[in-house]
């Protein structure tokens, strides 16, 4: 098992670019947007019962049939994963048998932790 341990850089510009970027994307996310207001109020969404009721229970009854098969599958065995290449792998999850990198996870926690208040403050500009 590797221990990995975070080293001081002595270049931080990278950081606070990015830091600062992501503080100004979020400052423009929260303005208000202007052009709706002059609309006039309507029900956007119209609710049929006899199409939305079934709709909705069978995709819940299709999500619960994949779980099923999801949850109980078996275990893949160290040997066959340490026998895996980039090549067996799909390109699609390629990403993830990339080396870890301390500054990139640290980094993509910002917007995770930033989705937490997001439905608050737009539940608050109604």
């Amino acid at each position: 098992m590797k221990i990995y341990i975070h080293k001081q850089k002595a270049h931080k510009g990278i950081n606070y670019l990015l830091k600062a970027l992501l503080i100004t994307v979020l400052t423009f996310c929260f303005q208000p947007g202007y052009s709706q207001d002059t609309a006039k109020e309507r029900m956007v969404y119209k609710l049929k019962p006899s199409v939305d009721i079934p709709l909705v229970a069978s995709c819940a009854a299709w999500c619960g049939y994949a779980a099923h098969y999801t949850y109980n599958k078996v275990a893949s065995t160290p040997e066959q994963i340490l026998a895996l290449t980039p090549a067996s792998i799909n390109p699609l999850d390629r990403w993830a048998i990339r080396p870890y990198n301390h500054t990139m996870d640290r980094f993509s926690y910002y917007q995770f932790y930033a989705s937490f208040p997001l439905p608050v403050v737009f539940f608050s500009m109604r």
